[in-house]
Formats: structure tokens, C-alpha cells, sequence
């Protein structure tokens, strides 16, 4: 995907986000440290890289975004699934899969975990499997939508998270179809 200004675009996922101007995108050199390459690998040159990357297996960021008030977030991972041997899991499947995965992780580090569900959600014009939690950590509320998008032999995750006031909805619906 490409960020330009307030949006990001992905023409490989089909979709594109506009999203209000309080939030920040991270560069590319700060998606590069997220995904563990370097900065150069972003240069025309070494695109390769992350294509390497993802073809081996390594779950991806493409998009990371954060309000100014730093309570909510939202990002795009992209998962090979064929690496996994799971190129014909259905987006339901991933959901389902997904959502005891999450559970336990947020309680690994320390999140009480008072709801998680999946269910089907409106996502840049289609309905895609979703996966919601609610959250406790240190007396805060949080909440997590993750939207399932199947692309190829790709699982295209949509992840918005806030805490406090759930706006996890209108995160999502600045998503796109494009």
C-alpha cells in the first residue's frame, strides 16, 4: 500500500482508507523497523525485501496509523498462507482460528479479557468475518476489531484498536472499496 496524506491506498487489497486528520502514518522507515528490515530495503532497489519477507512466512505491516490523542490505532497485516499450509482456510475460518489466538495472547500479557466474538462486519463494501474483543488492562477499557479479508493466498488483517470510547466501528468505515 501507499500513503499520501490522510490516505492509504492498496490496490494488491482492493481497498483504500481515509482517515480524519488527527491520525499519523507511520513513514516507511518506521513500517521497515516494524517489520524488522532495514530502510534501504524501501529504496526502488530493494523492494525485493519485502516480498521475501512475505513469501517466507513473516506476517507483514503494510499500514500503521495512530490518533494524536494516542488512544486508538489502526493497521494492515498481511499474512502468507500458503507458508502455513493454509492457503484454502476461509476468511471464517482465520476468524475463528484468530479470535482463540488473540484471546490468549492479550491474557499472556496481562489484558483481563471480558469479550471476544466473531461475527460478520460491513468492510469497504462487502461483508468479511471480524473478530471483536473488549479488554480490561490497569483499570482502562480497551477494544480490538480485526477485520478477515482473503486475497489470493493472502489473509489481509484490519486492526483497529481504541481505548476508553470503542470507535473501532468508525475506524473500519473509512475503509474503502477501490
Amino acid at each position: 500500500g501507499v500513503v499520501k496524506g490522510s490516505s492509504y491506498i492498496s490496490e494488491f487489497a482492493g481497498f483504500s482508507a481515509e482517515l480524519p486528520e488527527e491520525y499519523e502514518f507511520y513513514t516507511d522507515e518506521q513500517i521497515a523497523e516494524v517489520n524488522g528490515v532495514t530502510a534501504d530495503a524501501l529504496d526502488g532497489q530493494n523492494s525485493d525485501v519485502f516480498k521475501n519477507a512475505l513469501e517466507s512466512g513473516q506476517s507483514l505491516t503494510d499500514m500503521f496509523a495512530a490518533g494524536a490523542d494516542g488512544l486508538s490505532t489502526v493497521n494492515v497485516t498481511i499474512e502468507n498462507l500458503e507458508v502455513s499450509g493454509n492457503k484454502d482456510m476461509t476468511e471464517s475460518e482465520y476468524a475463528a482460528l484468530g479470535s482463540e489466538q488473540l484471546k490468549k495472547a492479550l491474557e499472556n500479557i496481562g489484558y483481563s479479557v471480558s469479550g471476544i466474538k466473531s461475527a460478520e462486519k460491513e468492510f469497504a463494501g462487502a461483508k468479511h468475518p471480524a473478530i471483536t474483543v473488549e479488554w480490561q488492562y490497569s483499570g482502562r477499557k480497551g477494544y480490538e476489531t480485526v477485520i478477515c479479508r482473503k486475497v489470493g493466498k493472502y489473509m489481509v488483517n484490519v486492526t483497529a484498536c481504541t481505548w476508553e470510547e470503542n470507535s473501532t466501528d468508525f475506524l473500519i468505515s473509512c475503509f474503502k472499496s477501490i
